[in-house]
Parts: structure tokens; C-alpha cells; sequence
């Protein structure tokens, strides 16, 4: 960082020495200021949920493994359907959605009560999942990218877009998730 500052003052003190200016950026046409960093060695990435919380974050997609991968087996024990045939499908109650958290956005009610908008998704498509107070309660700590949760509730169609309205959350990590879905 030092030898950033010292630079960038050597480079002030050149352009205010009445040094004539030959290019758009101050410079002259010859001059060719360097700067030598020393190695810093990155810091190391404790695990893949760390890997993949960094590359939703800068990316806003996940390129390493997708984090449902982690629940492929509860996933094929619940034999839930997919987010696309829950959006297709006839009715609208009584389902059961599967999948992990890509990115959220918390509120406060005009009560001050927290909420949250969710955008799930699995391996095949992704949906908005709304969290009200009441469920916000016993859940919202655990509410975070790239967790896997099952949520109980209903299916809306707002605009022509289908939200999901959840009446219980659990998570799918949870030793009691196979019998919490019967």
C-alpha cells in the first residue's frame, strides 16, 4: 500500500512541475510511469460453500458445482417436483417446494415485523418464495444463499408470474425432513 501512495505522489508532483502536456491523461507522450508490486498471496478459500457463496456474489451464478447438489440424495427420497412443474401445475395448494436459496431481500412491515423475498431455485427453473412475519420468526437466521430448504405453501400467479406463498419452512439438512414432508 505504501508503494501505491508514494507513487501516485511522484506522479502528482510531476504533472504539477510544469511538465507539458502531449496526451489526454496529463502525461507526456515518452514518459512511462511504473509501479512494482510486491507478490501478495491470496487468501485461501476455507471450503466450496465458501467458493460458491463468492461466485454468486461476483458472478450471480454458481460455476463450481450448483449448491443443491449437496441434497441430491433427500431430494430423490422426498421425490418433490421441480420448481417448472410446480409452476405448471393444476393445483395451487398444499405444495411442497424444494430447493436453495439464490439471493434475498428483507423487509420491515409497517408493524416493524421482518419478511423476506426469496428467489429459490433448483436445477431446472427458480421462483419467488414470500416469507410473511409469522414464518420469518422461527426461520429468518437460517435464510441464506446457497441453503436448501423445503417450504410448504401455495402457488400465486401475481401479473402472469408465479410467486410461492410459504406456510412452513424447514431446512433440508434437518434429520426430520422425510417425515416433516409425508
Amino acid at each position: 500500500m505504501d508503494n501505491i501512495l508514494t507513487f501516485i505522489k511522484t506522479l502528482a508532483n510531476q504533472n504539477s512541475a510544469n511538465i507539458p502536456q502531449n496526451s489526454l491523461f496529463g502525461a507526456t507522450v515518452n514518459t512511462k510511469p511504473s509501479l512494482e508490486l510486491e507478490n501478495i498471496e491470496a487468501s485461501p478459500i476455507e471450503n466450496l460453500n465458501q467458493i460458491l457463496e463468492l461466485e454468486n456474489i461476483y458472478l450471480g451464478l454458481w460455476i463450481s458445482t450448483h449448491p443443491i447438489d449437496e441434497y441430491k440424495d433427500i431430494l430423490e427420497e422426498l421425490k418433490s417436483p421441480n420448481i417448472k412443474e410446480i409452476k405448471e401445475a393444476k393445483r395451487k395448494s398444499n405444495l411442497i417446494l424444494t430447493g436453495v436459496i439464490k439471493d434475498m431481500k428483507t423487509i420491515a412491515t409497517k408493524s416493524g415485523a421482518k419478511m423476506a423475498f426469496l428467489n429459490m431455485e433448483d436445477m431446472v427453473d427458480n421462483i419467488e418464495v414470500i416469507i410473511f412475519p409469522s414464518i420469518y420468526r422461527s426461520v429468518g437466521d437460517n435464510l441464506v444463499a446457497g441453503a436448501g430448504f423445503a417450504i410448504k405453501g401455495k402457488r400465486q400467479d401475481k401479473d402472469g408470474v408465479a410467486q410461492f406463498i410459504a406456510s412452513e419452512v424447514k431446512e433440508l439438512k434437518d434429520d426430520d425432513i422425510i417425515k416433516w414432508t409425508s
